[in-house]
């Protein structure tokens, strides 16, 4: 879980865990990073996909901050914005977006890296120019060589797609990629949604990792005990399993 940040620090949640690295909020996905790179008893998954049921429970935010949270354990990633019809990424970081993910599945360019400009170790790939057709670039051949050539450069690669509702696109990336991580959000995401977002990965046999409740006002809900021990920022979460984790 990610608790409630505060009002004073919205503006840095985008990417707060490289403006307040020892704040609660990046120890907290400095958590989901050791999850992460625990997750497997031979090898962490690399390549990522995070999306959610619906828009607005912050999964861009999350897949932010943990792409930076990789790259500080000076492990190379490249987070890629596969949201191809609404792109953010490239304004978060203040980087061109007229070659991107869409331009490279449609064979009008090479693959489009470029440095975050906030972190060593990460490397941004832009969604792009909005096309007619994202569905269908993204069940091309090419989404797959993309991924394949992404591998060989770097040491995990983190891919934030549309949600699961509505539209096809993350459905066509989780068959690609290794391990697709969901996000909720406390208060918005209902436990129906995020059990149906699940069972839709289920169905076109997608791994899921783990789900993220983002915004858990740690005060407030009665299905999480929390606390931080001082400067290690160690976190103890016990979740009981007859509470949704997410209301």
């Amino acid at each position: 879980m990610i608790p409630m940040i505060k009002k004073e620090d919205e503006t840095d949640i985008e990417t707060i865990v490289s403006k307040q690295p020892g704040s609660v909020i990046s120890e907290a996905y400095k958590a989901i990073r050791t999850a992460v790179l625990l997750s497997s008893p031979d090898a962490s998954p690399e390549i990522i996909l995070i999306s959610s049921m619906n828009q607005g429970v912050g999964k861009t935010v999350t897949t932010l901050n943990l792409a930076i949270a990789l790259a500080q354990s000076e492990k190379k990633v490249l987070l890629v914005d596969a949201d191809m019809r609404r792109s953010r990424v490239h304004r978060i970081f203040n980087i061109d977006n007229t070659r991107g993910l869409s331009t490279y599945l449609s064979g009008q360019s090479g693959i489009v890296t470029f440095p975050s400009g906030i972190q060593d170790f990460l490397d941004i790939a832009p969604a792009g120019p909005t096309p007619p057709n994202p569905s269908e670039l993204l069940s091309s051949a090419r989404l797959g060589e993309f991924i394949r050539s992404a591998k060989q450069d770097y040491d995990f690669v983190l891919m934030d797609s549309p949600p699961l509702l509505n539209v096809s696109d993350a459905h066509l990336i989780s068959k690609v990629v290794e391990e697709t991580i969901l996000v909720a959000r406390s208060g918005v995401s209902t436990y129906e949604s995020v059990a149906r977002a699940h069972q839709m990965l289920t169905n076109i046999h997608s791994t899921v990792l783990g789900i993220i409740v983002n915004a858990v006002d740690v005060k407030k809900e009665n299905y999480y005990y929390y606390r931080h021990y001082g400067p290690y920022g160690y976190y103890k979460n016990d979740y009981t399993p007859s509470s949704p984790p997410a209301s």
